[in-house]
């Protein structure tokens, strides 16, 4: 099951109005991503039928999404807190174009950032940024601060993790070249 399926809100998900708007945030910048892998194949396609000739890196979206695409789909079973961590990582490293750039197979890589995340001790009260998550999403209340909270932790969770990859050499110097009929 995608992970943007599971992030749909639905009966009794999320309580409160400010909750449901992270996921709507979520779910909706998800959305137009996989809306433009949707139409760079459709585009990539119609050439072919069309018998035009293929440049691969004018479709490298494609080629991209296919790793990004692999976070996505997991068999493990991810908390709220959990999906809306590895749905902004995702987010920000297609924003990025670092998709193709990894070292490390999905797998390894959603592993190495929920460990990070639980190491990311950046609050007053010594809580790693899920923990704080979890806490905040427990609140009641009507109050959009909450989203912005949130969001903002996890942004800087996640610039912090890119650069801690990069420190440590856990990316390709150069995206992942590919033959012209890898297209």
């Amino acid at each position: 099951m995608c992970i943007r399926d599971r992030l749909t809100p639905g009966p009794n998900l999320h309580t409160f109005p400010w909750q449901r708007s992270i996921i709507r945030r979520l779910t909706d910048r998800l959305s137009e991503i996989l809306l433009r892998v949707r139409e760079e194949k459709n585009a990539l396609e119609l050439k072919r039928e069309l018998k035009i000739t293929v440049d691969p890196w004018d479709h490298y979206f494609i080629f991209d999404s296919e790793y990004f695409m692999k976070l996505l789909i997991t068999s493990r079973e991810l908390n709220t807190t959990q999906m809306i961590l590895l749905v902004s990582f995702v987010l920000r490293i297609v924003e990025l174009e670092l998709s193709s750039q990894f070292k490390d197979s999905p797998e390894k890589l959603v592993e190495e950032l929920f460990k990070f995340a639980a190491n990311f001790k950046e609050y007053d009260d010594g809580k790693d940024i899920l923990t704080y998550i979890e806490h905040v999403f427990t609140q009641r209340g009507d109050d959009e601060v909450h989203v912005d909270a949130i969001l903002e932790g996890v942004s800087r969770l996640v610039e912090i993790f890119t650069l801690d990859l990069k420190m440590k050499g856990r990316f390709e110097a150069f995206k992942k070249d590919y033959l012209p009929g890898d297209v």
